[in-house]
């Protein structure tokens, strides 16, 4: 199982106090490739709305314990 977790930053900062993580809500997905089709879903979503904001990179992770909570 895995979450997706992509990484943005405001444009023109250059420290990472103007980045921050996005987490999936709809996973945890079963497998990799699932959840890299939901971070390519991510990245065309923030190119298109969020024209402040850049993809960084990303990540596919075990769910946290803790996410329900």
């Amino acid at each position: 199982m895995f979450e997706a977790v992509v990484f943005i930053c405001l444009w023109g900062y250059q420290n990472w106090n103007a980045c921050q993580d996005l987490r999936d809500t709809q996973g945890p997905y079963k497998t990799l490739n699932e959840c890299l089709e939901k971070v390519e879903n991510y990245k065309l979503d923030i190119k298109e709305n969020y024209q402040s904001a850049r993809y960084v990179g990303y990540t596919c992770l075990p769910p946290r314990a803790d996410k329900d909570k």
